[in-house]
């Protein structure tokens, strides 16, 4: 399985269309066996939904991700998580090891549910 994380710095982008280089790993049996990263990107939010699906990538791992393009990223065969946070590489290990990146847990996920939830009567 190829999956792509776009990056700000060493963590995962807070935006999909805002960051400047995505991550591409290469999975196996749970294992890493190949990663690159591809710098620049295309700054059109189409083209790099396109780029994703021409590199074979079938998981992106991300922050934001504007909801009006998720039908297309699944036409294209893309499983989109998203609302993810944190270090790339800790969100990576925990899709490495077969949990569902947005599992409320230690790492990835949980600070929009956290602020609503006080928020709620």
């Amino acid at each position: 399985m190829r999956l792509a994380l776009p990056l700000f710095e060493d963590d995962v982008s807070p935006r999909f269309c805002g960051a400047d280089r995505i991550l591409v790993v290469d999975i196996e049996e749970g294992r890493e066996t190949g990663r690159h990263v591809v710098d620049p990107v295309p700054a059109d939010f189409f083209d790099r939904l396109v780029l994703l699906r021409d590199l074979g990538v079938r998981e992106l791992l991300c922050g934001g991700f504007n909801r009006c393009w998720l039908p297309l990223a699944e036409s294209l065969g893309l499983r989109v998580f998203w609302g993810l946070w944190g270090p790339a590489e800790a969100v990576l290990q925990r899709r490495m090891e077969g949990l569902d990146p947005t599992a409320r847990g230690r790492f990835g996920g949980g600070r929009r549910q956290r602020a609503r939830r006080g928020r709620r009567p």
